[in-house]
């Protein structure tokens, strides 16, 4: 069984799940073609026995301006369509879409030629979208074959969105934690618990959107400064990672508006070794968020078995139906119920000593496993197979698709148009070799005379028109050798 793997934006955390999820996939017997971005993780994530076989393809990130991009993107992906048309492989899976237009261009193109196409849909709705990103979204989903979505959250939002006839498109499957890269990062808080001298740390960790609800906490936590001071005593709040300069000076002047002294706020990239240091001194970390599908810090906090305070949108409440490993917020309550259940319950708790118990954290790590994700996704990948067999046995090449391929060369011009159809023909089409077979059309010529004569006719003397004789002259020449006067031989 032959897999495409895309994935345009596997790098940083998105890379990390796709090799993870890779390495499980391929215990399995399939042969899986990993085509990513060039900035791909290093060797320390992918050992030459990684049991799957990579090319790196998309670039279009080091470019400028947009509409290089666009070009890479678009050639990055012409060179997928070539490599499919010509290994047929039996599923092609998609793990993020870049660029939508291009992308559902080449997903059409694949379904032409029939060939299942998965979906991965991480997000359910894009952050910042719009009645345009909404539509390419809705015809991303629509255009595929099956859509893997990790919650049920996830579903019901593009059920509600886009339709009841994703209903039974969208498999759910939860994917692992991401474990911790370096030796250290095996400090986990049960050894850790609370510090001794009543000092906490609060922190909000990695990339800083609108979106992630940063704002709205500071709000929450100035409330709670002015009512439960002396709780709050000896506690700071961490706001660290790379943030939009915009959002940064509206955050910045937030906290200095409301005279907020035990906020700390880092407008830094954070490599992995600093995200993990950040973490390690972290009591509790916290996504308040205000909308998200699914989160990447999340599934890293579940590595490093940090309690953490999560806002009840999308996914961040998957692990909670698990085991309980923090605190659960809502967004639609009061000021006072959110100040309770996101800062003053998580202090109270901690300082009294409760924090998620080792079998919570057994339970999590059962749940959250890249080896049920891969193995499920392979699972996938067989009945696409078996349901793709028994619907048709037919060649892959769509007539309509290959109609239009002849049209689009046949606006080349004549010199030029020759070649390339010639070209592709030698490459991809009866002209490959080993597909060149001239026996094959000779029978044919043979059969056919048989036929002729079965009905009382004979080919000696006889005229002979054959329509639709490609570059390949076999057949008539069959007639020829049989006593036939003439062939016509027609073709477009």
């Amino acid at each position: 069984m032959k897999v495409f793997y895309i994935d345009p934006m596997s790098y940083a955390v998105l890379g990390k799940y796709d090799v993870n999820l890779l390495r499980e996939m391929s215990n399995w017997d399939i042969d899986i073609e990993f085509l990513a971005h060039k900035n791909i993780l290093k060797e320390e994530y992918m050992p030459d026995n990684r049991g799957y076989s990579v090319t790196t393809l998309f670039n279009y990130q080091q470019l400028s301006p947009a509409w290089q991009k666009a070009l890479s993107y678009i050639f990055s992906y012409g060179k997928i369509f070539v490599s499919l048309v010509k290994d047929c492989p039996d599923v092609v899976h998609v793990q993020w879409t870049k660029l939508p237009l291009v992308d559902i261009l080449f997903i059409n193109l694949f379904t032409l030629l029939k060939i299942p196409v998965i979906y991965t849909c991480h997000n359910a709705l894009p952050h910042n979208s719009n009645f345009f990103s909404l539509l390419l979204s809705k015809i991303v989903c629509q255009s595929v074959t099956r859509i893997i979505v990790h919650s049920k959250s996830t579903k019901d939002q593009l059920i509600n969105h886009f339709g009841t006839s994703l209903d039974k498109r969208c498999i759910i499957i939860p994917y692992g934690k991401f474990d911790p890269v370096f030796e250290k990062s095996k400090i986990s808080y049960d050894e850790k618990k609370t510090k001794n001298n009543g000092h906490l740390s609060f922190s909000i960790i990695g990339q800083i959107y609108p979106y992630k609800g940063i704002i709205e906490y500071l709000e929450i936590w100035s409330y709670a400064l002015k009512n439960y001071n002396n709780l709050l005593s000896g506690i700071q709040l961490r706001i660290v990672g790379r943030a939009d300069r915009d959002y940064f000076v509206r955050i910045s002047d937030f906290i200095r508006d409301n005279s907020i002294t035990n906020v700390f706020l880092d407008d830094r990239w954070l490599s992995d070794q600093e995200f993990e240091e950040e973490l390690l001194d972290s009591d509790v970390c916290i996504l308040p968020y205000l909308s998200m599908s699914q989160s990447g810090v999340l599934m890293t906090l579940l590595s490093y078995r940090k309690p953490c305070i999560v806002s009840d949108v999308g996914g961040l409440t998957d692990p909670f139906d698990v085991a309980r490993i923090g605190w659960v917020f809502s967004w639609k309550e009061d000021l006072s119920f959110i100040a309770e259940k996101a800062i003053i319950k998580p202090i109270v708790d901690i300082r009294s000593g409760w924090y998620p118990s080792s079998k919570n954290w057994e339970a999590i790590d059962q749940y959250f496993s890249w080896n049920r994700a891969g193995e499920a996704t392979v699972s996938l990948y067989k009945e696409l197979l078996i349901e793709s067999i028994r619907i048709s046995n037919k060649p892959r090449m769509n007539w309509k698709l290959k109609a239009k391929i002849q049209t689009l060369v046949g606006l080349l011009p004549d010199s030029l148009s020759y070649s390339v159809y010639y070209w592709m023909q030698r490459n991809f089409g009866s002209l490959k070799d080993g597909k060149l077979n001239p026996t094959s059309r000779l029978l044919a010529g043979i059969e056919t005379v048989k036929h002729i004569e079965q009905v009382g006719r004979s080919p000696i003397g006889a005229t002979f028109l054959e329509l639709g004789t490609g570059r390949r002259i076999n057949t008539p020449l069959a007639f020829w050798l049989l006593g036939a006067e003439k062939v016509v031989t027609v073709d477009l």
